[in-house]
């Protein structure tokens, strides 16, 4: 049995959000993956739920970065009630950014929005695939590192005579007394004085410098780097129009050297059309997993076709997203980020 056809894990999600059509489809499109349960805004509700439901992950729609959505799970999180659950908030990038450069919140991941029911349901589920190996790498780290740890021996216990002789063995002969002469309280504050300011000087000093050192890198920061595979050549061109100002973009119209290029390129993110003639997107995908040097890369299927099976059969494979055609740009760029940076 593939990887493809292995039967899926059904994670618990409680998911907390006052927009019913996006939740109801989230619900229909994660069936074979979730088993979910939607929640209210009051926080008995919440914690009722928590007790009753015992989620595997808190799922929170945040409309402002006050919203009370948002504000109770720093409660609930000190009140023991997540069960160690991680919180998700999908929200805005305005939004986002408050809540990454801010203490207030404790979130385990933050999705940006737009994004639709079904690419947030990857986003999860690639979530808890990253975790499990997480566990799996630690736990053979842990496992190495106590068969390679050699028993201690015990010291042997030596004599009072032997101790005595290794005691003076170690001691230099007519070694000089040491220097008694004392030191003024005052001399000694202006010493420590000096050597405060000299360490306040070195550090303010390696601040400035690393402040620096971010900048130039800030600057310096190569582009990310995108592969979209497509036959249809005017979506190349359109992608490569709107993407080239933020990424270097590279273009294929078959998916035949896409494995190759992969192998001898750093790509951060490949973007492949799902319905091709010669090699479908689905074919391409398989490969792209198999090779163990590419396997790691994004991957983000577009597709025009929108039906709910036609869907369901894309994210059967597991992609990190997917795209309907036609493109919608806001959500190109937000899937775009939600991806890679």
């Amino acid at each position: 049995m593939d990887n493809q056809s292995k039967p899926q894990e059904n994670y618990k999600i409680l998911i907390n959000g006052r927009n019913g059509a996006f939740v109801t489809d989230f619900i229909q499109y994660t069936e074979s993956y979730f088993k979910c349960l939607s929640t209210s805004d009051c926080p008995q509700d919440v914690m009722n739920h928590f007790e009753i439901f015992h989620p595997d992950a808190y799922v929170c729609f945040a409309e402002t970065d006050n919203s009370k959505v948002l504000l109770q799970t720093n409660d609930l999180r000190d009140k023991g009630f997540c069960n160690d659950a991680p919180v998700i908030v999908v929200c805005d990038d305005a939004i986002a950014s408050k809540i990454e450069y801010s203490a207030r919140y404790t979130v385990d991941m933050i999705v940006k929005r737009p994004i639709s029911a079904g690419n947030l349901a990857l986003k999860i589920i690639r979530y808890f695939e990253e975790k499990k190996e997480r566990e799996e790498e630690l736990r053979k780290a842990e496992e190495e590192a106590a068969a390679n740890a050699a028993p201690e021996e015990a010291p042997a216990e030596e004599s009072a005579e032997t101790a005595a002789e290794a005691e003076n063995a170690a001691a230099p002969e007519n070694a000089p007394e040491p220097d008694k002469t004392e030191v003024s309280e005052d001399e000694r504050d202006a010493a420590n004085s000096l050597k405060s300011a000299d360490v306040m000087d070195k550090d303010e000093l390696l601040k400035q410098v690393e402040a620096i050192q971010a900048e130039m890198l800030a600057r310096e920061k190569p582009k990310k780097h995108i592969l979209v595979v497509d036959d249809d050549r005017t979506v190349l061109k359109m992608l490569k129009t709107a993407l080239s100002d933020k990424y270097d973009v590279t273009t294929m119209v078959n998916g035949i050297m896409v494995e190759k290029f992969l192998m001898s390129k750093k790509v951060d993110l490949v973007i492949l059309d799902y319905e091709m003639p010669i090699e479908t997107g689905a074919a391409v995908f398989r490969k792209i997993k198999a090779n163990e040097k590419a396997r790691k890369v994004p991957v983000c299927f577009l597709t025009g076709i929108s039906d709910r099976d036609k869907i369901m059969e894309v994210m059967a494979l597991k992609p990190h997203g997917y795209m309907l055609k036609p493109i919608d740009m806001d959500m190109l760029f937000s899937t775009i980020s939600n991806l890679i940076e």
